[in-house]
């Protein structure tokens, strides 16, 4: 699958310095629900640390997350705020 968009060029010069595995994602919906729900179970079981970083704390904290009606999880935050990190 081709990567497109913003870290395509991230991709491309880890791939250029001999990083092996290199994979992009896309940010869908569903995707973002699979990695939160791992990094959450990460964290519980102490496999995931974060480093002390205000920020980025307080970006996770305001991430709010409704069971829509399709039974899939919609992750939205703060009007002002933003993701990006989470």
């Amino acid at each position: 699958m081709d990567q497109t968009g913003v870290g395509e060029y991230i991709i491309e010069d880890m791939k250029n310095a001999g990083i092996q595995n290199v994979e992009g994602v896309m940010f869908t919906e569903q995707r973002k629900e699979e990695l939160a729900t791992v990094l959450k179970e990460k964290m519980l079981k102490d496999e995931f640390r974060l480093p002390y970083d205000q920020a980025l704390i307080n970006e996770l904290n305001i991430e709010r997350y409704e069971l829509i009606k399709t039974g899939r999880i919609q992750f939205s935050h703060l009007e002002g705020s933003h993701d990006n990190r989470f």
